[in-house]
């Protein structure tokens, strides 16, 4: 979703006068009309809801970057906001699409499984938190070594950043694309939601293990390197001009 993303947040910020905040809504407006058309359950309506949904996470991509592309547009508000909202627009959708998915089978082991995704979804956000606590323990009480593993994390970062790309595995935007798109479409939901949670909880602890090897090489090495804490510049979104 990046590159369109980019080219959509670049005309709204040459051609509109727009703020990130009346993005930011407009996502979260866009999301409950898209949790509408999944609780309408008839094909056609999923099929609406699926890209109702997909277009409310570009605009929730946009807003960022409109911050960031115009300067001074950008607001505390807009920023509580955008943090407030947009667990909130999954939420909904998962909800609605799990109601729908109920109401045809009376099988209400959906929403186990929506509970147990959205665990694991949310987890990402504790990311930043558990690295930064990470590195005050390695400054502090742990003398931190790079072992092998460690050099084959470092090595695999390396080789994505030739070609300017994050190493974040398995995203928020894919799980969202599969549960709230793949699934509904192909009316596999139990198995996607199934497969999905497997899946993040592999490429959490992959995640894991790849922030805490950089974290290790900068401490090591006196290198910067992409960290999933407060002190990395992709976490604002402003490396290679993202």
């Amino acid at each position: 979703m990046d590159p369109i993303s980019a080219f959509m947040g670049r005309l709204i910020a040459d051609y509109t006068k727009l703020r990130p905040i009346h993005i930011t809504i407009l996502s979260f407006l866009m999301s409950i009309v898209s949790a509408y058309f999944f609780l309408q359950g008839d094909y056609k309506s999923i099929l609406l809801a699926v890209l109702v949904f997909q277009i409310s996470n570009i605009l929730d991509n946009i807003d960022g970057l409109l911050a960031r592309i115009k300067l001074g547009s950008g607001s505390v508000l807009g920023l509580v906001l955008d943090h407030t909202l947009d667990p909130w627009r999954v939420i909904l959708n998962i909800l609605a699409l799990c109601y729908t998915v109920y109401s045809k089978t009376n099988d209400n082991g959906i929403f186990i499984l929506a509970l147990l995704f959205l665990c694991i979804h949310f987890m990402d956000w504790t990311l930043p938190r558990t690295i930064n606590k990470i590195r005050g323990a390695y400054e502090t009480l742990y003398s931190p070594n790079i072992k092998k593993i460690d050099f084959y994390m470092i090595k695999l970062k390396d080789i994505f950043s030739k070609v300017n790309l994050k190493v974040i595995f398995f995203g928020t935007h894919e799980r969202e694309i599969l549960v709230l798109g793949i699934a509904p479409i192909l009316s596999m939901e139990h198995e996607v939601f199934f497969t999905t949670i497997l899946v993040s909880l592999f490429f959490f602890v992959m995640r894991l293990m790849f922030d805490i090897a950089l974290l290790k090489n900068e401490i090591v090495n006196n290198t910067k390197e992409y960290l999933g804490d407060s002190f990395n510049p992709w976490e604002g979104g402003v490396k290679n001009g993202r």
